[in-house]
């Protein structure tokens, strides 16, 4: 009778980190050597955007407050694999007036930055931005799960 070999579930774990890394670095030397039209079109990259993403990315978005958005595809597609979230579902609650709040940033380290308060699939999230009026263009800057925001918002917390 054979003996089951055990696997280590933290052997399982790091091959899985060091896979999403690479193929993070993989997709970020991509995009610097090539025009971003030209690295969308390699397979690796149309696996893992949606299709309707890429229309999306490429036309200039006139939704907030008349300002033109802009983002960091490299960082879109970085959010894409790590939070399964990315700037396009961004643009998706805007587009559908899910925006619950615009905040000051209230960091020291960043004053000249906003916060933009979004839903998304009954959870709060919480998009840092800079507005630069000269340009008339908004700079997403991350996006991230806000567990204080879904509970101020979300379960009838205080609002200011």
């Amino acid at each position: 009778m054979k003996s089951k070999k055990l696997v280590n579930p933290l052997i399982c774990i790091d091959k899985v980190c060091t896979d999403l890394y690479n193929t993070f670095v993989k997709y970020k030397q991509s995009l610097r050597s090539n025009d971003l039209k030209q690295s969308l079109r390699s397979n690796d990259l149309k696996q893992s955007l949606r299709s309707n993403d890429l229309k999306q990315s490429l036309k200039p978005f006139q939704g907030y407050k008349g300002y033109r958005i802009e983002f960091s595809e490299e960082k879109n597609l970085l959010l894409q694999e790590t939070r399964r979230l990315c700037f396009e579902d961004v643009l998706e609650a805007i587009e559908e007036k899910k925006i619950l709040d615009d905040l000051r940033h209230s960091g020291q380290k960043y004053p000249h930055q906003r916060i933009l308060v979004i839903e998304r699939e009954k959870y709060v999230y919480a998009v840092p931005y800079v507005l630069d009026p000269k340009k008339k263009t908004v700079f997403l800057k991350t996006v991230y799960p806000s567990r204080v925001l879904t509970e101020k918002y979300m379960k009838g917390g205080m609002k200011k």
